[in-house]
């Protein structure tokens, strides 16, 4: 007869929380979004992950993302980039060795652009937050052309064609960008060349960054030429310069001409080279995790930290035009779609009040959004990559050695012929990401690599939505005791449990060579209901379900 069950039962030996954390988290990959001036924010982020101590294994990035990118991989540090204390920063610390042979001074982030381009983009800031007048302005045009060519015959109509051809013209001649990035380009070169201590006069290519000792590096640019996705790296492209495949990625449509150069694929043999032009990497992938995939599988599947872009929440709940929102969205990108099916993904979205062409921000206002994020990275990466996975980690293997002192204690009058050797235990929480619909299990004790686990999808996904233990056999040797966690319970509607992440508790039993009695399946199943009302206790009290609510990393 099963005995009743108690949180007693499995209590751990030392509590997590009486040991010490583990202090260093896991090397990692970063991932930098677009969004123009906003991009500052990113250098706070590289703050929390140098603060924490976490080896940066490689680095890729969109637009301003991919600038910041390219400093990291050459070995920049954020104090470098601009230290908030002093107030110093890259450009004015290399603008003096980089204006020496240039007619124009760079001291500020505005001369990065020329004087045509810097008024161009300081117009459409101005005009942007006026596009919510755009209907109202429209109407009154077609109404004051109405007037004219009612009192005015014929007046209207040439008006009207007139403002059509004026249109044309504006269109012809912004549609191939207003200013360029040759600043921006040059500079991104001069400061890789002095980070590597002058070994190439210029241009270094990302072959050279490589064996220079860089971090491995990917950046995301629109290919217009070939109309498709270019990532630039060591491995696709390495003859490149890395400074050309940053300028491709931030020219933004209108603001900045297509970057043009012959850029050449491969090497040797296998060598592509022509002229191809290109646009902001946002329009096609502006949060490029999916770009590191190889990296990640050669290093042994080591967590990406995604780090993208958001309005502070005032800014978000207020309503804006979608002319303005059309433009965020062009340099903000599509983060699901190219986010999916990545293993141990931890995103960080970074609140930031900037707008995107706010490069004239002053001093004093970067400062305090590159702080702001420092602290806020700092805590969800500390949560993150420390808190919640020690706290899963420790829950699986708990769980696992308080699973097998009770299969001992346990008579086990349910099979029809006794075990004639001790049966292998494993552990696993099958959780869901954010946008997927297949569950994993990235924390697991017992099953080797994880891919001893044979456990179906249709199993784990039913467990969930029923919110009741169950138990499955998968092949003739191995039982596997599922039992959900929810802070619902089965009454509960499942439409208001839609925004709980999921949260099965795989306890496996192997190589079990023994059939389960018929005549005793229900005390079987009544030491599964006892056993999984144990388990959600353990799991809430314990952290467990908190940790996988919270945590992004359970991907």
């Amino acid at each position: 007869m099963n005995r009743n069950l108690t949180l007693e039962d499995f209590a751990p030996p030392e509590p997590y929380w009486n040991r010490p954390l583990q202090l260093r988290p896991d090397p990692s990959f970063l991932v930098f979004q677009g969004g123009g001036a906003k991009g500052i924010v990113h250098v706070g982020a590289l703050a929390a992950v140098e603060d924490l101590g976490i080896e940066i294994k490689g680095v890729a990035g969109t637009s301003a993302g991919a600038m910041i990118a390219a400093l990291v991989a050459a070995g920049f540090t954020s104090k470098e980039m601009l230290d908030t204390t002093s107030g110093q920063h890259i450009i004015a610390s290399l603008g003096a060795s980089f204006g020496r042979t240039r007619p124009f001074s760079l001291v500020r982030a505005t001369d990065l652009f020329s004087w045509k381009g810097w008024m161009f983009i300081r117009t459409l800031k101005r005009m942007l937050p006026l596009a919510k007048y755009f209907q109202v302005a429209l109407i009154a045009v077609v109404a004051l052309l109405g007037a004219l060519e009612y009192f005015r015959p014929f007046v209207g109509m040439f008006v009207g064609i007139g403002g059509l051809l004026f249109a044309y013209w504006v269109y012809k001649n912004l549609k191939q960008g207003v200013s360029r990035v040759d600043r921006v380009r040059d500079f991104i070169d001069h400061a890789i060349v002095s980070k590597l201590n002058g070994k190439h006069p210029s241009d270094v290519t990302f072959r050279q960054l490589h064996e220079a000792g860089g971090k491995a590096l990917k950046v995301v640019a629109t290919n217009v030429t070939d109309q498709c996705v270019e990532v630039f790296s060591y491995q696709r492209t390495p003859e490149v310069p890395i400074a050309d495949a940053v300028a491709s990625s931030i020219c933004l449509p209108v603001v900045f001409e297509p970057w043009k150069f012959a850029c050449q694929r491969s090497a040797g043999v296998r060598a592509d080279e022509e002229e191809r032009e290109f646009l902001d990497g946002g329009l096609t992938s502006n949060l490029p995790v999916w770009t590191l995939d190889s990296d990640r599988a050669a290093a042994g599947q080591l967590p990406t930290i995604a780090f993208s872009i958001q309005p502070d929440q005032q800014d978000h709940d207020r309503p804006g035009h979608w002319a303005s929102a059309l433009m965020s969205a062009i340099i903000s990108g599509s983060m699901e779609i190219h986010t999916r099916a990545v293993d141990k993904m931890v995103h960080i979205p970074i609140g930031c009040s900037l707008k995107i062409f706010d490069f004239n921000a002053k001093l004093a206002t970067l400062c305090e959004a590159v702080e702001k994020a420092r602290n806020g990275v700092a805590d969800r990466l500390e949560r993150q990559l420390i808190e919640f996975p020690e706290i899963l980690r420790t829950g699986c293997k708990q769980l696992c050695e308080a699973a097998v002192e009770l299969w001992k204690q346990e008579p086990q009058i349910w099979w029809s012929n006794p075990p004639a050797e001790p049966a292998r235990f494993g552990v696993a929480f099958a959780v869901q990401a954010p946008r997927e619909w297949q569950m994993t299990t990235p924390f697991h004790y017992g099953f080797g690599d994880g891919r001893e686990l044979l456990v179906k999808q249709k199993h784990l996904l039913g467990v969930w939505e029923d919110l009741e233990p169950a138990y499955v056999q998968s092949g003739p040797t191995d039982y596997y005791i599922l039992v959900p966690v929810s802070t619902f319970d089965s009454n509960v509607e499942s439409v208001e449990r839609k925004h709980e992440q999921p949260l099965v508790v795989i306890i496996g039993i192997r190589d079990l060579r023994v059939k389960l009695d018929s005549a005793s399946r229900s005390e079987f199943e009544s030491f599964v209901w006892a056993l999984g009302a144990s388990v959600v206790v353990f799991a809430k009290e314990r952290r467990i379900l908190e940790a996988v609510q919270r945590s992004t990393q359970t991907s």
